[in-house]
């Protein structure tokens, strides 16, 4: 049993989420071997404990998670023979920290900026915020209606917010560069802190707060955590919702903000239009389903779709290598897989596109004193080889 302790279920198996063929209403998932061709079928119950065997999770944390997410104890021994079991049938792997110093140092290195966080004090705070849980329920209600609102302020009153905007970009761009990044930061970090106070209420643990850089260039605030795979998915759909339902509230707020302030004659009127901008920009790339974010993490919790984007690019290559698929594939997988694979693959071109656009001309515009004319060029130049880095470093 020491060396399964060192292991973890296999990443590239192909796994295929359907209904049971005996009652068409419980979930079983196929799995896939794609090295030796065998197909194995888990229940939910098994694939969930397989879910769990993750390299990071002990015994005791996958015991506990299986006792909370199906009310059912699990003896020691049953998880160990169970263990055996798939270990014996080759779907567990070395941990890839023990294997590959090298992929951890490159993904190590992807953080330009990381500061380490005290777990403790966030649980102290996450019990001290218990009592305001009932936050947590409003927001997720008054989304929807909140939305309808802010749709329907802003397209009611079009031609304020074509004078505001043309008001906003009249502002020095360095000032205006600063308050649009400034503003974006702070609502990523606090839509992070939330998400990890969150988790330390539900027992997960925050360990670090990083800025990364999103396709080699763009910077992202994050906050790194451990535990969330082994809570209920109740409780994930919280962690993974909860800074999505943040930057829903500031875009709501926002937006009243704006609507109230417009005719007052102040300046607030301006910042509350950077805060809708902001907060809409960071919901794009936060809670699009369609690349690895949160919005996808929580579709997927929520759809039981498990690894949808990584199940997706493995049916890309082999189609693009002539490979034949596997026959546990109906046509109706294989068109939704395909189907969401180029549909990821097409937004994450645009959105690539439109902040390489974006990032590019703002920096022009700022550092046009400095570099003249070729500011643009020059800056575009580099984007373009920190992305051909990143795709690089993924290579390898």
């Amino acid at each position: 049993m020491a060396s399964l302790l060192k292991t973890r279920f296999r990443p590239d198996l192909l796994v295929t989420p359907m209904l049971s063929p005996l009652n068409g209403i419980e979930p079983i998932f196929t799995v896939k071997d794609l090295r030796s061709g065998q197909m194995f079928c888990f229940d939910e119950q098994k694939y969930f404990l397989c879910q769990l065997w993750n390299g990071q999770a002990s015994l005791d944390d996958v015991r506990r998670a299986f006792r909370r997410q199906f009310h059912q104890s699990l003896s020691l021994h049953d998880l160990e023979a169970f263990l055996s079991n798939i270990g014996a049938a080759g779907l567990l792997e070395p941990c890839p920290a023990l294997t590959m110093p090298k992929a951890a140092a490159i993904a190590e290195s992807r953080f330009i900026w990381a500061m380490p966080l005290s777990a403790q004090a966030f649980r102290q705070v996450a019990a001290l915020a218990r009592q305001f849980c009932w936050l947590g329920s409003i927001a997720l209600w008054g989304a929807v209606p909140g939305l309808a609102i802010v749709l329907l302020t802003l397209t009611h009153h079009i031609d304020a917010v074509r004078y505001d905007l043309t008001a906003l970009f009249s502002i020095p761009f360095g000032q205006l560069f600063l308050l649009m990044h400034g503003t974006f930061a702070a609502i990523s970090l606090l839509s992070h802190l939330v998400q990890g106070l969150v988790l330390s209420d539900y027992g997960g643990r925050v360990t670090q707060l990083r800025v990364s850089t999103s396709w080699g260039f763009f910077p992202l605030i994050q906050v790194a955590s451990e535990g969330v795979e082994t809570l209920p998915r109740q409780s994930q759909l919280w962690v993974f919702g909860s800074s999505l339902l943040v930057r829903l509230v500031i875009i709501i707020g926002s937006t009243l903000l704006w609507y109230n302030t417009r005719v007052s004659g102040t300046s607030l009127h301006l910042w509350a239009v950077v805060l809708v901008l902001a907060s809409w920009l960071e919901l794009v790339i936060e809670g699009s389903p369609l690349w690895p974010s949160n919005g996808y993490l929580w579709m997927v919790t929520y759809l039981r779709l498990p690894r949808a984007i990584a199940n997706s690019q493995r049916l890309w290559i082999m189609l693009l290598q002539g490979r034949a698929l596997p026959p546990a594939l109906t046509f109706r997988h294989r068109l939704l897989l395909g189907g969401f694979g180029l549909l990821c693959v097409i937004a994450s071109v645009a959105l690539f596109g439109y902040l390489v656009v974006l990032f590019s001309h703002s920096l022009a515009l700022l550092l046009r004193g400095l570099l003249g004319e070729s500011a643009r060029p020059i800056i575009l130049g580099l984007i373009l080889i920190f992305f051909l880095r990143y795709l690089w470093n993924l290579r390898s």
